[in-house]
């Protein structure tokens, strides 16, 4: 058997679960997987048995999507004679080089395929289905051996920057994690750390009184403009979820430009790099427990 493949994934299933199977297909393709869809293949005129011969033929990875009434329509019937009678034998017999993975459709429910991932594995032979909140434990894992290594890095905003990129890159976006794991209010640091250590939670507003109530040392060195402008950045973090306070953008949006314009308000704090010092060390001790 060749190891070459034109598809990563072939999606077997009946035509009464498509409007099910199509956004699995569609999150796979946004994924970066090569997917083999009949509906994005076949072409009117086309011998449906032999592009399906084909495909298969073809594909890394076979998919069966099995509803309770799978072996009992026509389509099970045709594809079960093409790869299942020895015509085509699709899986390996050392499984080295292919995948037959049978997924089972659980009543029609089309919003699975939104907390799920899919992924080849590191060799890239075998699909893995994964749940969302459990894929970001992993990876937040692969990049941090303990949380205090990811605390290190994100009470820094440079490199909370870079850590938000990382995931990022890995398909993690921070919104739809919180809202699959339930905790649209959580502190992302707290989140990821509860997903990948099983740490508590902590929302952002928790976070936020509680900075205000172990560190009013800090508020109390600036002048009230100056403190009253700390006071919006915090609260526009709690609320609205604001991650990397970017200077100078941030000043421009409210409620932090209801203080004046840019060179305003960094004059109240006596200069741009007293700005920039300023909100760094929010933004640390934020973090700092």
């Amino acid at each position: 058997m060749g190891a070459d493949f034109d598809d990563d994934v072939f999606l077997s299933h009946s035509a009464k679960d498509k409007a099910v199977v199509r956004p699995l297909a569609e999150r796979l393709r946004r994924d970066g997987l090569k997917v083999w869809f009949d509906e994005w293949v076949l072409k009117p005129g086309d011998s449906i048995p032999a592009k399906i011969e084909g495909g298969l033929e073809h594909s890394r990875v076979l998919v069966l999507c099995m509803p309770a009434n799978a072996f009992g329509s026509d389509w099970a019937q045709l594809e079960v004679g093409t790869y299942g009678r020895g015509k085509l034998p699709f899986r390996d017999p050392l499984n080295q080089e292919r995948r037959f993975i049978p997924l089972q459709l659980d009543g029609g429910q089309v919003e699975i395929a939104a907390e799920l991932v899919h992924e080849l594995d590191a060799d890239g032979k075998q699909l893995r289905v994964v749940k969302l909140t459990d894929y970001t434990g992993e990876k937040v894992r692969s990049l941090f051996a303990r949380p205090e290594d990811l605390r290190a890095r994100w009470a820094d905003a440079g490199q909370r920057a870079d850590v938000i990129q990382q995931l990022a890159e890995r398909g993690i976006d921070f919104p739809t994690v919180a809202a699959q794991a339930g905790k649209p209010e959580a502190d992302p640091f707290d989140l990821l750390c509860h997903l990948a250590f099983n740490a508590p939670v902590l929302t952002r507003r928790q976070r936020a009184d509680r900075l205000k109530q172990q560190h009013v040392a800090f508020f109390k060195f600036f002048a009230p403009e100056a403190r009253e402008i700390l006071d919006d950045l915090l609260e526009k973090y709690a609320s609205d979820g604001e991650l990397q306070f970017t200077l100078p953008d941030v000043l421009k949006v409210r409620p932090i430009s209801d203080h004046g314009n840019v060179n305003e308000i960094i004059g109240k704090f006596g200069g741009a790099d007293q700005l920039r010092t300023s909100v760094n060390q929010l933004q640390s001790l934020l973090y700092a427990a």
